[in-house]
Order: C-alpha cells, then sequence, then structure tokens
C-alpha cells in the first residue's frame, strides 16, 4: 500500500512516522506488526557560521564560513553581500558580493573580505555580512547576518592640549603626552623645544628627550 507525503519547504530536519497492521483474519498471526517509515528532509538551511567576526587591520582578509545543514541532497545557492557600518568600504575594507553553489554532499563554503591597511588611528570598526536570495529548495536560518570587526594596529600620540600656561615664577611648564589607539606595544617619540616669542637661555631652557609608552601605559 501507498502512503501519500507531503512536500513542504521547511527546514527541520528526518521525520518518521508509524505503520501498523491490525485485525489479521483468523488463524493468522501477526510477527512484525509495526514498522518505521523515515521521510528524508530535502530541505537545506543555509546560516552563516557566527554572527560576530573579528580581523586585525593588518590580516590581509577576513574568511567568512557559510554552512548547508540537514540536507546535502541536491545543489543549492546563496548570495552575499558586505555593507558599511562604522567601518567604510574600500577605505577600511574592499567590498564583496556574490554567489556560493553547494553541489551534492557539500556542506561549507567560504568567501574572503579583502581588508584594507591604513594608518589612521580610527579605533575599531565593523562592517556587515548578509546572506539573501537562497534557492529553491533552500532556507535561511540565524544567523544571516553577521557583524565584523576590524581590530585596529595603529597607535597615536598627541599632546593632551594644543597650549599650555605657566606663572613665570614656576619651577618647571609640565607637558602631558598620551596614546590613543593600540597600546599593546612599546612605542617611542622624540620630543624638542624651539623658540618663539621665548628665547630658550633667557626665558627657558631648551629640552629635548625621548619619551617610552610601554605595553599598556596611555
Amino acid at each position: 500500500f501507498a502512503v501519500p507525503l507531503l512536500q513542504d519547504t521547511e527546514v527541520e530536519g528526518d521525520q518518521a512516522f508509524a505503520v501498523w497492521l491490525r485485525n489479521p483474519s483468523a488463524g493468522v498471526q501477526l510477527f512484525q506488526p509495526n514498522a518505521t517509515v523515515t521521510i528524508l528532509d530535502d530541505d537545506a538551511g543555509l546560516v552563516l557560521s557566527s554572527a560576530t567576526y573579528e580581523v586585525n587591520e593588518a590580516d590581509t582578509n577576513l574568511v567568512v564560513t557559510v554552512i548547508r545543514t540537514n540536507s546535502n541532497l541536491g545543489t543549492v545557492s546563496v548570495n552575499y553581500v558586505t555593507s558599511d557600518g562604522t567601518a567604510v568600504a574600500n577605505e577600511d575594507y574592499a567590498p564583496v558580493n556574490g554567489q556560493l553553489t553547494f553541489a551534492p554532499g557539500e556542506s561549507v563554503k567560504t568567501f574572503l573580505v579583502p581588508i584594507i591597511n591604513d594608518t589612521e588611528v580610527e579605533g575599531d570598526e565593523t562592517f556587515n555580512i548578509t546572506l539573501f536570495n537562497p534557492s529553491a529548495g533552500a532556507k535561511l536560518l540565524s544567523p544571516s547576518t553577521a557583524v565584523a570587526t576590524i581590530v585596529d594596529n595603529d597607535a597615536g600620540l598627541s599632546f593632551s592640549s594644543a597650549s599650555y600656561s605657566v606663572g613665570e615664577g614656576g619651577v618647571n611648564a609640565t607637558i602631558t603626552v598620551v596614546r590613543t589607539g593600540v597600546t599593546n606595544s612599546l612605542v617611542a617619540v622624540n620630543y624638542t623645544t624651539a623658540n618663539g616669542t621665548a628665547k630658550a637661555g633667557e626665558d627657558y631652557h631648551a629640552t629635548s628627550g625621548t619619551l617610552f609608552f610601554n605595553p599598556g601605559q596611555l
């Protein structure tokens, strides 16, 4: 006998139902009165491997992984695209868009987002990754969007102020230099004074030297 099946588009994995034999004729014994029928799901789910990615600004590319779940039957495809967050396309990363095609039996695909290494001290920045337009027989699962963070690898050094003032009777003028951006390395900077209306040797002592910032020191 035949049991009609209903085709749906839900990504639900393999499912099962039971069939039974009942009420045999007199004198007939049932040795295997029940069986299980498994419906093999032919719908695929497409999903990003993570809702967040992180890449160092010095890295060449961010590798993004897309996974096909549940069914590896048939050929399915999905489109992908990047978009700006706080990171700007063609300044911080190269925008990409395209299509991934999964052949029968394939469950993992990747694509690359090129990262642009600049010298701006701008802090960590983000851009977005989106999957869209799955082919027939496939459905987007969560996460189908992700936020990628570009970790800034640049450090900046600056005076704490554009101007300082000190009374003539003071012993020293204290000048403060601050570091911004990356702080996990040892950096150095030279400093020197130069005459304005005040003259070295008459109004102040000419001063020069080197400042060192230890890892973690701002």
